[in-house]
């Protein structure tokens, strides 16, 4: 039969877009059918690998006889080099960017069972299930090459809040929200604050509602969370004394404004201890008494002076103007 003699590979150097392209492996071989061996490309494109085969067999005689040599041309392809990236670290929530090149299709495939045929994919709803090692398989000209990048997906933000809800009147209402890095807060009475923990001292019923905070954190993540405040309903005798401390209140105005605000939780008695000038219209007292628990305002010999002069009969000249129950 006929065997062939494989001389050393014609191998291209200098050839590709970077100073080390070309093809290596290969060797001289004689008196084979077939040969093997590894040719590797370090260009970013095709190359051919030219080998001169040498054909010999036997005459009838047993004398060797060669034929006439002839080129093979072998084409080497090079491996893809993938370049992978991300677009992290990610909030909750946010959607996950993958970024690939270097390749002709992709195979991507990470945590949470993700995977894609697209060169780019995004995720959309980042969570902590989602965090970790992504890999994509490139192929370009039947050949293959895998790479892998990282995503971090940071802790989910939740602030946490505190207050000394509920407080008498005059008190300081203090919030508080013990995490995060930066603080935007909103509430009642066009309160706003830039700090962790506010303070509205003194406190009054118009102070009562949700308090809402935006907060970030240091890995610039946001959450908002919410407050209920209200102060205490009102159960007891209370003195109208000058001063707003627990227990007194300044003014049977002020007295009146948080009962209507925060009800009762048995009976209550305002104690007149200084006399006093109605505001414009009266008191206008809404909140509601029962015969076991009844509000009972108790004048004491103090005197109550309306702010503008009566007019007999008149309603909206009244001092009190009695709109809950039973007093």
């Amino acid at each position: 039969g006929t065997e062939y003699t494989w001389g050393i590979p014609i191998m291209p150097t200098g050839v590709g877009s970077t100073a080390n392209s070309g093809t290596s492996g290969g060797a001289a071989q004689s008196n084979q059918t077939h040969i093997f061996g590894t040719l590797n490309n370090t260009a970013y494109n095709p190359l051919n690998v030219i080998y001169s085969i040498t054909p010999t067999s036997a005459n009838s005689s047993g004398n060797a006889c060669s034929g006439a040599p002839f080129d093979y041309i072998v084409t080497v392809n090079p491996l893809p080099v993938p370049v992978v990236n991300n677009t992290g670290p990610y909030c909750p929530t946010a959607t996950i960017q993958l970024n690939a090149s270097g390749g002709g299709t992709y195979n991507w495939s990470g945590p949470n069972s993700f995977s894609s045929t697209l060169q780019n994919p995004s995720i959309a709803g980042a969570t902590l299930a989602m965090d970790g090692v992504y890999t994509v398989t490139v192929t370009l000209n039947s050949c293959t090459a895998t790479a892998t990048t990282s995503v971090t997906v940071n802790n989910n933000l939740i602030p946490a809040l505190s207050s000394n809800s509920p407080v008498c009147e005059g008190a300081a209402l203090n919030l508080s929200c013990s995490n995060g890095a930066v603080w935007s807060w909103t509430g009642p009475n066009t309160f706003t604050s830039s700090i962790a923990s506010p303070s509205i001292n003194p406190s009054t019923p118009a102070a009562s509602g949700i308090y809402s905070v935006t907060v970030t954190d240091a890995n610039g993540c946001t959450a908002t969370g919410s407050y209920n405040l209200t102060g205490a309903p009102l159960n007891g005798t209370y003195t109208i004394s000058g001063s707003n401390t627990c227990g007194n209140f300044s003014t049977l105005k002020r007295a009146i404004d948080h009962l209507n605000t925060y009800g009762i939780s048995g009976p209550v008695t305002f104690n007149m201890g200084v006399a006093e000038t109605a505001p414009a219209g009266g008191y206008a007292i809404t909140a509601t008494g029962t015969a076991a628990f009844p509000i009972v305002i108790n004048g004491q010999s103090q005197t109550i002076t309306a702010s503008n002069a009566l007019t007999v009969g008149s309603v909206n000249d009244a001092i009190f103007k009695i709109i809950g129950g039973d007093y």
